[in-house]
């Protein structure tokens, strides 16, 4: 657990630091003062997520910036990303590395990649080297898209957008590298040749 009182987390404040381990649990309620993720805060904890839960749950409503690198090469972190409503902005490479979907021997983990209504724009390669099995966008205009800022899609996943938020979605530059299949250009589909999407209900 990230403390009571901490009103903030420096810059590279856990970079390396390879015996923190766990689910990152930013549930506690204290933490109001909390706004900002700084840039490289958990960069390359690379034991980060390394018991049985092995995602990020929530962050508090006021955070609005995880800046770039916050969690680059945390390998670990193998389980569902929920990033909550608040979240206004995510940084360049902020997650590239993570895991998400996670093969070990036979067992497939699925994971689920959830971004909040609130979100206005991802940076460049912000989840590169990731891949989940669904990805959820809740906000009903798509946020702003960085270069090559897009995780892979695990086969037979799903891109999950709200049902009245086509238009928005499929005129923005949202690039999705589907596995063994190739790049998605959802500028470049419609509705009836893509059979990746579900619709959110109004």
């Amino acid at each position: 657990d990230i403390g009571s009182n901490v009103a903030s987390i420096g810059e590279y404040a856990f970079k390396n630091c390879s015996s923190l381990n766990g689910s990152l649990n930013f549930t506690n309620s204290d933490l109001s003062n909390l706004t900002r993720i700084e840039k490289g805060t958990f960069l390359n904890c690379s034991s980060l997520g390394s018991n049985d839960e092995q995602g990020i749950t929530s962050l508090p409503r006021k955070v609005t910036l995880i800046d770039d690198e916050a969690f680059a090469g945390c390998t670990n972190i193998t389980g569902n990303i929920s990033l909550s409503e608040g979240l206004e902005m995510i940084g360049a490479s902020a997650f590239n590395g993570c895991g998400g979907c996670h093969t070990e021997g036979t067992t497939h983990t699925k994971a689920t990649l959830t971004f909040p209504a609130s979100l206005k724009f991802i940076n460049d390669h912000a989840f590169a080297d990731t891949e989940f099995s669904t990805i959820i966008f809740n906000g009903e205009t798509a946020p702003k898209m960085g270069y090559q800022w897009n995780p892979k899609l695990c086969e037979d996943g799903r891109i999950i957008i709200p049902a009245n938020s086509k238009d928005s979605y499929f005129e923005s530059n949202v690039n999705i590298n589907i596995d063994d299949v190739g790049t998605k250009d959802l500028t470049k589909m419609t509705l009836d040749d893509s059979k990746l999407f579900d619709f959110l209900s109004n």
